[in-house]
């Protein structure tokens, strides 16, 4: 369990609003099996736009738009006042107008990817699509009790009938395999990475306990618990004292030079022990013996056991970080929040998709799209 002070918060990845683009390709595919959304989904006779020989659906448009808008808002903070938000003016435009060019470049999007996936012959396999049969024959069928009230549902909420949906699903799964197989094949190599890292010094200067770049440090962490961490209450004394000997099992091995990451996957209880036990955080952010000890050590250095409210804690300290200054390039490349190899394997795909939506202009429906 994290000792941040605020330990409900989830990790946030400072750089996904760089990627949103890709989140928002994804979105289709977790709509459509989430019934509780297709109420976004209405006539699908209307069209709002062209991309090549592709249409989009003033349905499939909203979806964007909707997800789109709900971005804005939350980025606008608390105290916006929804209902007169997207009259606010935003470089001469308004919000709502705003909102609607984003949704129109990540429908676009969505359909140049589709067009390549067909020119790369992209295709579901047989199991692939037995097992969507399977979902819009039997699935849909044990939703509804009957295929008769499953088309009468789906033709009410979507405005599509049972074919069209499936149809809708089907292109939508090619286009998430189009994606993987891609991003899959990009290879990324140190020089291409420490260039990366050199040329885009604010992107590792920020993490989710590190918010405003402040002084910080890096640790790897082992927990054993001296509580239920279910419940929150403390365990026997004999319990207690046997986590103490596991702390001090694993000093033993960390000094002996056995591989301290590995060390936490084995024998942390914390939540992020699948990652190394890794943390990088400022001051005031963790339980207070944690963060004393943390910062008292110097680089390479293994504490004694640290007594928290959670229990027993080894920790390593990989690196100090001045405050202003960008984490290693070790950390960013090792850091579970950065894995600055797999950011710019994302980097590169967004530079893939960028060109080739350079070759597709987008033809609006002008009387279609301004009824939105």
């Amino acid at each position: 369990m994290k000792e941040n002070k605020t330990k409900n918060n989830k990790t946030k990845n400072f750089e996904a609003e760089k990627y949103i683009k890709f989140i928002v390709i994804g979105l289709i595919a977790l709509f459509v099996v989430s019934f509780g959304l297709y109420l976004v989904l209405r006539n699908t006779a209307t069209y709002v736009a062209k991309v090549g020989e592709e249409r989009i659906s003033e349905a499939e448009f909203v979806i964007y738009l909707e997800q789109i808008k709900e971005r804005m808002i939350a980025a606008a903070g608390e105290d916006v006042n929804p209902n007169t938000f997207w009259e606010t003016k935003i470089d001469n435009k308004s919000a709502l107008e705003v909102a609607k060019d984003q949704a129109l470049e990540a429908a676009r999007q969505q359909k140049v990817l589709l067009i390549k996936a067909r020119e790369a012959g992209v295709s579901l396999t047989d199991e692939e699509r037995k097992i969507i049969d399977d979902y819009f024959g039997n699935g849909l069928k044990a939703q509804y009790g009957t295929m008769g009230a499953a088309r009468k549902a789906i033709e009410t909420q979507t405005g599509m009938t049972l074919a069209q949906f499936k149809e809708f699903f089907i292109e939508n799964q090619i286009i998430n395999k189009f994606q993987s197989e891609k991003i899959s094949a990009i290879e990324v190599t140190e020089a291409e990475f420490e260039d990366y890292y050199n040329n885009n010094p604010d992107i590792f200067k920020k993490s989710a306990l590190r918010p405003e770049g402040e002084e910080a440090v890096w640790v790897k962490h082992v927990l054993i618990p001296t509580i239920d961490l279910e419940s929150g209450e403390e365990l026997s004394a004999e319990e207690v004292e046997k986590a103490l000997q596991t702390a001090q099992e694993v000093l033993s091995k960390a000094r002996s030079g056995e591989d301290f990451a590995a060390l936490a996957q084995e024998y942390s209880a914390d939540n992020n022990a699948s990652q190394g036990g890794d943390y990088v955080f400022t001051k005031g952010i963790m339980d207070s013996a944690f963060e004393e000890a943390a910062f008292a050590l110097e680089p390479g250095e293994i504490s004694e056991p640290v007594k928290t409210q959670f229990g027993y804690h080894i920790i390593k300290l990989e690196e100090k970080i001045s405050e202003g200054q960008p984490v290693s390039i070790r950390c960013a490349r090792e850091y579970f929040e950065y894995d600055g190899m797999t950011m710019l394997v994302y980097e590169k795909y967004s530079q893939m998709v960028e060109e080739w939506t350079k070759d597709y202009e987008i033809e609006i429906y002008e009387s279609a799209y301004n009824k939105i």
